[in-house]
């Protein structure tokens, strides 16, 4: 694994540098991650009066980001000597398919809000707070009947001792990169198509009845507004991050741009290991955009985070007396 010129690590195809400074930064945002997402979770179980349908799908939104940071550590830390810790490192199963629940969460919030605003006088057709569990469910199971071929066309190769992914490389394998393209392109234009739709109802269709809209409606109108903003930063963050790694697997799997060999392979790891950073920066950003573009949290967090201090304020005060 070593070149001329190039100090590279044995596990990783990168320099000893870049294989720290990643890890690091992979760390750091996976802290940020664990403890904006675990304090948004706390909130949201805790109190019932923030259980609506939003609030419930950006639960959905917090696990998926926890268990993407859990998900990351072996592809990190494990050294793949075996095809299936080749599988669970390089193929990133698990770490896939919450991203995947992550996006079709996003998915079916933009669709929600279509229904609601766009077709308002078809209740029938709106999501549900009791439709929401199967909503994660089967968001949740399309990302791991997706991803966990992965762990299957990835290989360890005892010659060189590296892990090789076999994209492309056979009929199954073909498939499944098929599958995930269609449903992922399918996803991505209804999310987009639902989602511009509402804003052009909540921003330009609807400013012709401003006038006559009584006090309770506008501030409906404008709540509607402010959950529409919210979700467009979630879209627009989730698809700026994962740009990067998803031009990365084009061009490894449909183009097949990275040779077979030791020098093939250190670039497309190099290459893989920043862009998978980039899309990992998302897990970290949504918990922000959480306590900004939604009140409900925002104040329910203040008040636990106020309760909880003042408890312990009065704890120190019992035991100095």
């Amino acid at each position: 694994m070593n070149r001329t010129g190039a100090n590279l690590t044995h596990s990783s195809g990168l320099t000893a540098a870049e294989d720290i400074a990643t890890k690091t930064l992979f760390v750091v945002v996976a802290i940020v991650n664990f403890a904006g997402n675990s304090m948004l979770i706390y909130v949201i179980a805790k109190h019932k009066r923030v259980h609506n349908t939003v609030n419930l799908l950006f639960l959905n939104l917090s696990i998926a980001d926890i268990v993407t940071g859990v998900a990351v550590l072996p592809y990190l830390f494990v050294n793949g000597r075996s095809d299936i810790l080749c599988g669970l490192k390089e193929g990133l199963p698990f770490f896939h398919a919450a991203s995947m629940a992550n996006f079709l969460t996003l998915v079916v919030l933009s669709l929600s809000r279509y229904l609601l605003i766009n077709h308002a006088t078809r209740p029938t057709w709106r999501v549900r707070k009791q439709a929401v569990k199967w909503f994660a469910l089967a968001s949740w199971l399309a990302g791991i009947s997706i991803m966990m071929p992965n762990v299957v066309y990835s290989k360890y190769n005892e010659t060189t001792q590296i892990c090789e992914d076999l994209w492309l490389r056979g009929i199954a394998s073909t498939a499944t990169y098929i599958t995930t393209l269609v449903i992922s392109m399918v996803a991505l234009l209804s999310m987009l198509f639902t989602y511009f739709a509402t804003a052009y109802t909540l921003w330009f269709k609807a400013s012709t009845q401003r006038l006559s809209r009584s006090n309770s409606v506008s501030n409906l109108h404008s709540s509607r507004k402010r959950v529409t903003v919210l979700l467009g930063m979630l879209i627009i963050a989730f698809l700026l991050c994962w740009i990067p790694f998803t031009v990365y697997f084009l061009l490894s799997a449909a183009l097949h741009y990275f040779p077979d060999t030791v020098d093939g392979y250190a670039e497309r790891t190099r290459v893989k290991r920043f862009t998978l950073l980039a899309a990992f920066l998302n897990t970290c950003m949504d918990p922000f955009f959480f306590a900004y573009g939604n009140s409900e949290i925002r104040e329910e967090a203040r008040k636990t985070f106020s309760k909880s201090k003042n408890n312990n304020t009065d704890r120190a005060a019992i035991e100095l007396e």
